[in-house]
């Protein structure tokens, strides 16, 4: 049983219920974003460089979710939304590190190799 509170009572039950499910994907990306991607980390109070903060949190929380969904479609699994919530803003941050680091690696070894 679920208990929603609107002010909207003219609406349909599922347009509630969809409006409340997108809702909370937002706060999940707000929450996350603040936490590990910095968006609670910059210093101005002028509208341009707090748009350009939410917007560089935005493509960082995109990057890392395609890195989740193509690691599993690689691995051969399909997307439920159950895997969908295994999703981890902290945990794909490190791996997406541990991938950079070791193609700069390879990179480097590569340069090392040719000369």
């Amino acid at each position: 049983m679920k208990t929603i509170f609107t002010t909207n009572t003219a609406l349909p039950i599922e347009s509630i219920l969809t409006a409340y499910s997108r809702r909370w994907s937002i706060e999940v990306f707000f929450k996350m974003s603040k936490q590990y991607l910095g968006l609670r980390a910059y210093q101005n109070i002028n509208l341009p460089a707090i748009q350009s903060a939410v917007r560089l949190s935005m493509i960082s929380y995109n990057l890392l979710t395609h890195v989740f969904i193509e690691e599993k479609r690689v691995q051969g699994k399909k997307l439920t939304d159950k895997k969908l919530a295994q999703f981890s803003v902290l945990e794909m941050r490190d791996r997406l590190r541990q991938i950079a680091m070791i193609d700069s690696v390879e990179y480097c070894l590569e340069q090392n190799i040719n000369k």
